[in-house]
């Protein structure tokens, strides 16, 4: 295997060397010799042609060393127009599928030279990213994703104008696999891989993507406030006022008994499911709400419904029994200092009930 691997990049040396070479003539004479267009463009057939010969003689075990090869060969060319010369041969090799897409992206991706203090061969590498990613498929795609993320990660906040044609060049690749219209990646997937990249790393990307990246994440708001209903209540000391776009339970109704309302009754925090951007309230225990159907009559019903719990079995719940005592003792403390109006049978006769 060894044997087949140096044979594949003693082909890609005699290739890159073949491109590379400019003869002692060409050399001394190099500011003054001119190339007419038609010279460029036999020059450049020979070489796509050289490229198409190469890759078509390897296998497909010699085809990811061979290519991992050449990149390494490209970042290490000292002429940026040869580099772009290479880079350009490369596209010619994907377009006409004689290299896979995915493989030419991961090996770019993978790459160690492919640091952003190495500028040419960063842009050049992810501006041929953005041009052939379409080709690959989604899971490509979202393994991608990934690397790029991180390469992000890897350029420090305070670098600013130094690096401003990395962070661009890196930033249009992200661009084309945001937009919804070149239809590269599911969106919800593309949310998937930023939420739990993000926090991973403990800090937020170059400022450079925040804009990209938070009004992507903002776009989901409005599916997630669809599968999630606001049934919070805003508590001000003694008083509990209901926001206006606050959604509460009306018990004893038949239609309020289904999932909507259902709580974790552990935690008695709503079951919320996915990494959408819901409203941070919406991921706190929702005390308030279980409390709020307790103090209305005949609520058992829905007080099981919403905690899952069995009326045939007995089972503890810590939630339910911790608002049972807070809302004993608040019936306790109000008929202490409303003993007129429990004799007339006010409202707060009705927490006894």
């Amino acid at each position: 295997m060894e044997t087949v691997v140096i044979s594949a990049e003693g082909k890609v040396d005699r290739f890159v060397e073949e491109v590379l070479f400019e003869g002692e003539l060409a050399v001394a004479f190099h500011g003054f010799i001119i190339h007419t267009a038609e010279d460029q463009t036999k020059i450049q057939k020979r070489y796509q042609e050289s490229l198409k010969n190469m890759f078509s003689s390897f296998s497909e075990d010699e085809l990811p060393p061979a290519l991992s090869h050449y990149v390494k060969l490209i970042s290490s060319t000292s002429s940026q127009q040869k580099a772009r010369i290479l880079f350009s041969l490369l596209e010619f090799g994907v377009t006409n599928n004689f290299v896979p897409q995915r493989l030419v992206c991961e090996t770019l991706l993978k790459c160690d030279a492919l640091v952003y203090h190495n500028e040419d061969f960063w842009c050049q590498s992810f501006m041929l990213i953005d041009k052939i990613i379409a080709g690959v498929d989604y899971k490509g795609v979202r393994d991608l994703l990934k690397t790029i993320l991180d390469k992000a990660h890897g350029i420090k906040c305070a670098n600013n104008v130094a690096v401003m044609s990395q962070l661009r060049a890196i930033q249009k690749v992200l661009e084309t696999i945001f937009d919804r219209n070149t239809c590269l990646l599911p969106s919800y997937l593309i949310l998937d891989e930023v939420q739990k990249k993000i926090p991973a790393k403990g800090s937020y990307p170059h400022w450079k993507f925040s804009k990209l990246i938070s009004s992507f994440v903002d776009s989901f708001r409005p599916t997630a406030q669809m599968v999630s209903v606001s049934v919070f209540m805003e508590i001000a000391g003694d008083d509990t006022a209901y926001g206006k776009s606050k959604l509460l339970p009306v018990v004893g109704h038949s239609a309020t008994l289904g999932n909507v309302w259902k709580l974790d009754p552990v935690t008695a925090k709503s079951p919320l499911r996915g990494l959408l951007p819901y409203n941070k309230e919406l991921l706190e225990p929702q005390t308030s709400l279980l409390r709020y159907v307790l103090e209305q009559p005949y609520s058992r019903d829905m007080v099981c419904s919403m905690l899952g719990l069995s009326k045939q079995q007995k089972q503890r719940c810590p939630v339910l029994e911790e608002q049972l005592v807070e809302l004993i003792v608040s019936a306790m403390e109000k008929s202490e200092n409303e003993t007129e109006a429990m004799e007339d049978g006010g409202p707060t006769q009705l927490l006894w009930q």
